[in-house]
């Protein structure tokens, strides 16, 4: 499995209707390779709004570093109750699964809109990873 968990970079504390989402999420040192992938509010990315995967081989050992990127222009519907919620998963076939997570505030009419993020393992970048176990 990965050396760390994925780990979610870019973004703005808010968005309003318009605005460019531009994030990417990387995972460390995996052998075999992990497989990436981003959900907008629980719901897998359209795959026209990833670019990616891209990989770079770290030491003798082959060990695989990866990253993806989510690109997309805010519309009304990303917002549930006022926020985008952007999850990264990162997977190596049934043995590892890692997934973090970003909430982002949405429009609200008199009020700035506030970055969320919650968490069991807090990052310095405010992003979370959460351990899923599976059999």
């Amino acid at each position: 499995p990965p050396e760390s968990d994925p780990v979610i970079t870019g973004g703005q504390p808010r968005y309003h209707i318009g605005d460019t989402v531009n994030v990417t999420c990387s995972i460390r040192s995996s052998k075999p390779a992990v497989n990436l992938t981003w959900l907008i509010n629980e719901r897998k990315a359209d795959p026209k709004l990833v670019h990616g995967p891209f990989k770079q081989y770290v030491g003798r050992e082959g060990l695989e570093s990866s990253s993806i990127v989510l690109q997309f222009v805010v519309r009304q519907d990303h917002f549930v109750r006022g926020n985008i919620k952007l999850k990264c998963a990162a997977s190596v076939a049934t043995i590892y699964v890692r997934i973090n997570e970003k909430s982002f505030g949405g429009e609200r009419p008199q009020k700035g809109l506030v970055l969320e993020s919650r968490g069991t393992a807090q990052a310095p970048n405010g992003s979370r990873a959460d351990r899923v176990h599976t059999s």
